[in-house]
């Protein structure tokens, strides 16, 4: 951020600290309240300003990630944390190391057949539901 003034510097930090509001932004950096909306537009026109925030961006983002790897290990170790949390933080945190789930294969439930659902008996379609809930149930219980 060297090519920055120092009131272009203080509009990124402030910018990037209130989630881009540039009016606010602008206000805080020290421009005219009256102006500031135009201050702003300006400035995230201007090449060296935009690289400033995706700079600063970055830099938040990864102190931001460190937290989040530190909430997800908590809630590991926490035996207080319910199952389905603690299996959620389990499964980000493998996904985000490259461990990626396998895939069952899908099982079909559908009737085999290529006549559409709208034509089938109402009897065989209660069927069909009855077999999607008991799927639903299955895997209600292996999350539990």
């Amino acid at each position: 951020m060297s090519d920055l003034t120092e009131q272009q510097t203080e509009f990124v930090a402030e910018y990037v600290a209130n989630g881009g509001n540039g009016r606010q932004a602008a206000i805080a950096a020290g421009y005219a309240e009256a102006f500031a909306h135009t201050s702003a537009y300006k400035l995230l026109r201007k090449r060296h300003v935009l690289d400033a925030i995706r700079e600063e961006q970055a830099r938040v983002l990864g102190t931001l990630g460190a937290k989040a790897i530190h909430v997800l290990g908590c809630l590991l170790d926490d035996d207080g944390t319910p199952a389905h949390v603690r299996l959620d933080a389990a499964k980000t945190v493998l996904d985000r190391c490259g461990f990626v789930a396998a895939r069952a294969p899908v099982r079909s439930v559908l009737p085999s057949s290529d006549v559409p659902l709208t034509e089938h008996e109402t009897a065989e379609l209660r069927a069909l539901v009855g077999q999607l809930e008991a799927i639903q149930r299955g895997a209600r219980e292996a999350l539990n």
